[in-house]
């Protein structure tokens, strides 16, 4: 599975004010109820295809909005959140902070303005978070409903 960016960043901005849970957490982890997974999927590839598509159209992205990171100590790392500031045309993305990590985790991961790197690694990360939480289903729920879910997210990351 791939993720399409949205055609163009007023549709990933739109797609992001629709999506009511974009606003809280979105916690890319398993849980032991299939509906939440389920919701944390599609939260995750909602909130994944507007970093791709801010990451791919960077250039446009940045004539418009800022865009900021703020790395939260106590989250854990599967935790995301994306809020936007209308007065000052600020998307702040919010995710862990790895102090206690590697030196080059806390340079991708802590307060800072975002460039087009790190839009792009936060967007693979939420992906590969994705993928784990597919795979950790697959052995989870019966088939049918695994394949329900997994067509689900499939056609949010193939859709325009």
């Amino acid at each position: 599975m791939k993720i399409k960016p949205y055609k163009d960043i007023e549709t990933a901005v739109r797609q992001y004010h629709n999506d009511y849970y974009l606003k809280s957490e979105v916690k890319i982890k398993f849980h032991n109820n299939l509906s939440k997974n389920e919701r944390s999927l599609i939260d995750a590839a909602i909130l994944c295809k507007v970093l791709e598509t801010f990451g791919e159209k960077y250039c446009e992205l940045k004539r418009k909005y800022i865009i900021k990171h703020v790395g939260h100590t106590f989250w854990d790392y599967t935790t995301w959140q994306l809020k936007y500031q209308q007065s000052n045309y600020t998307f702040i993305i919010h995710s862990s902070n790895f102090v206690s990590g590697e030196a080059y985790l806390q340079n991708y991961f802590g307060d800072k303005d975002c460039d087009e790197y790190d839009i792009k690694h936060y967007a693979w990360t939420i992906f590969n978070h994705i993928n784990w939480l597919l795979d950790s289903l697959r052995n989870y729920a019966p088939s049918e409903r695994y394949n329900s879910i997994f067509e689900h997210i499939e056609k949010i990351c193939n859709s325009d």
